[in-house]
Formats: C-alpha cells, sequence, structure tokens
C-alpha cells in the first residue's frame, strides 16, 4: 500500500471513529483489505479498489473518493493544474511547445480549459464525444490518427493501453495509471505521474479528502 493514514474522527454525536484512507491514485487489493481492514472496527476509504476487495468489504462502512462527483471533480482540477508544474519543472512553457492531450475526460477537459485561457495551441485526441473539446482545441482527432512524432508534449489522461513512440525530445506525461508504468516510450522524461495533487498540492489535497470524509461520515 503505497500511501495509508488513520486517524480518529468525531462524528455529530462525539463517538470517535477510527478511519483508514487509501491514497485515491492507490490501488486496493484484497490481501491488503484482509490484513488491515476487516480486523479493526473502522471506516475505509478508498479511490481505486479491485473486485476481490470490493467483495470482502461487503457489510463493512466504506466510501469510494472517485466515486463522488464533487471529490472527482476537484481532484481532477488539481491534477491539471499540477501536470502543468511539470512542465515548468522541465522547462516548457506551455505557449511554446505543441502539445497533445490524449483523453478528454475529467482531466483532459481541465486541462483543455487551463491550456486555453494561457494561450496554448494544442491538440486532443478521444474516443468519446468531441464536441467539447472542438470549443477549445486546435485539432481534434481520433486515437487512430495521431502522429506522436510531431509532439513537444503528450499528456495521457485516458485509461486505455496506446503505447506511443514520440521523438526523444518528446515530454510524456502519463497520468491515466498502471497501464503505463513499464512502457519506456524515451530515454529523458517519459513518466508516470500519480498522486499529483498531493506533490504539488499537498494542503490542498488532504482537505479534498477530509471534505469527503466529513461529508460521508453524518
Amino acid at each position: 500500500m503505497a500511501a495509508l493514514w488513520q486517524l480518529m474522527l468525531d462524528d455529530e454525536t462525539k463517538n470517535e471513529k477510527e478511519v483508514f484512507v487509501a491514497a485515491p491514485q492507490t490501488s486496493v487489493d484484497a490481501a491488503f483489505v484482509k490484513k488491515e481492514i476487516l480486523p479493526c472496527d473502522c471506516v475505509f476509504f478508498y479511490g481505486k479498489i479491485d473486485k476481490g476487495a470490493l467483495k470482502l468489504l461487503d457489510g463493512y462502512p466504506h466510501y469510494c473518493m472517485l466515486s463522488d462527483e464533487i471529490f472527482a471533480d476537484q481532484n481532477a482540477s488539481l491534477t491539471a493544474i499540477a501536470a502543468l508544474n511539470i512542465l515548468s519543472d522541465f522547462k516548457i512553457s506551455p505557449s511554446d511547445a505543441k502539445i497533445l492531450i490524449i483523453g478528454f475526460g475529467r482531466i483532459g477537459v481541465h486541462l483543455s480549459k487551463i491550456l486555453w485561457g494561457l494561450g496554448a495551441k494544442y491538440d486532443v485526441a478521444s474516443t468519446s464525444s468531441t464536441r467539447q473539446a472542438r470549443a477549445f482545441a486546435h485539432e481534434v482527432m481520433s486515437l487512430g490518427e495521431l502522429d506522436f512524432s510531431k509532439y513537444d508534449v503528450i499528456i495521457n489522461t485516458a485509461p486505455v493501453p496506446i503505447i506511443a513512440k514520440p521523438s526523444a525530445t518528446t515530454l510524456y506525461i502519463d497520468l491515466a495509471g498502471e497501464f503505463y508504468k513499464d512502457i519506456n516510450l524515451m530515454k529523458n522524461g517519459s513518466a508516470y505521474f500519480g498522486g499529483l495533487p498531493a506533490k504539488y498540492y499537498p494542503k490542498s489535497s488532504a482537505k479534498l479528502i477530509y471534505d469527503f470524509i466529513k461529508r460521508s461520515i453524518k
């Protein structure tokens, strides 16, 4: 388990409740649930969980942060903002770079709006509806039409196994998850960047989680 917090939270009746929180990007498996959650009288909060672990939690108080619309949207917004910090880390200005966003879900939408506000020119590739993307992006295309070699920055937000081969000067930022952890696309910048909100904005990220817990435990 990459990140786990244990705390005591007073509910409205002033009764203390033991709370276990797995970081939103951490995948919870059955082995962890058996070892850490089932033996204790606690409330469990998580972001990602496999079917076996979810089945074990039947009858136990548990809440999925990423299933909450408020948390999911605010977390996506923080992730998009943090992704632009990566460009700064690599000394890349959005206004001077040719950028491709793969996927147009929550994170893709927030990224698109931020880049548009900065005056950046970027393309969007998506398998879903592209109507909203066309209002912001320079060009919108399907995944099968991509020429990865022409981009300075590729930001993947889609949890689908796409194997891209960008040039050696392309920065590949993967926000999607485990699909890409072991794919070596380039020598000097390709990486999986999980948990960006906590890395760049720890206080804001912690507040999102705390607010979700307070909304869930009444």
